[in-house]
């Protein structure tokens, strides 16, 4: 069973369980009779990629669910802004500005939130969501954030930096 099929069905959890058990019984032979065979070792490396789908995997369906959960119709809902020591007892929103690889001029920006919007019209762009960001249309994982960079979930390759700066006055409303 593949780990997307193992989400769809909503049992991510039992596989998940049933594979640390499994990982387990090897850790607990390799360290009583010192080693494993190498039918046991690639079984143990297959168990290990496959956590790691699992994980991906329930990562992913988090970040969908967030993002039905922040955004309604299109229009993202707004979050307040925390407190701190700054003057007036908050802190200053940022912008999160993107721009793709090569290009100098940032695309899309974020206000203080995970809703990424277009700088030409505004218009709702991606949605951010435990370092997954996700088409605001159909709500699918495309890039994924390893610090300032947003790297291709088919190819690994870097498609975005981050960039974030105080927000003008207007861009705050």
């Amino acid at each position: 069973m593949s780990p997307d099929a193992a989400l769809e069905e909503g049992e991510p959890d039992q596989r998940v369980d049933e594979l640390t058990v499994e990982r387990s019984a090897l850790f607990d032979k390799a360290s009583t009779e010192h080693g494993l065979s190498a039918d046991e070792q690639q079984r143990l490396h297959a168990i290990e990629l496959e956590l790691d789908e699992c994980f991906t995997a329930r990562r992913r369906q988090r970040a969908a669910r967030d993002l039905h959960r922040f955004a309604r119709d299109g229009v993202s809902r707004t979050r307040a802004l925390s407190t701190d020591d700054s003057p007036g007892g908050q802190v200053p929103p940022r912008v999160r500005y993107l721009t793709r690889v090569g290009e100098e001029k940032p695309f899309a920006f974020a206000v203080n939130r995970r809703d990424f919007r277009l700088v030409s019209d505004k218009s709702l762009w991606a949605h951010e969501s435990h370092n997954w960001l996700l088409a605001a249309d159909s709500g699918s994982a495309f890039a994924h954030r390893t610090g300032d960079s947003y790297y291709s979930t088919d190819d690994g390759k870097a498609l975005f930096t981050q960039t974030a700066v105080p927000a003008p006055a207007e861009q705050v409303r």
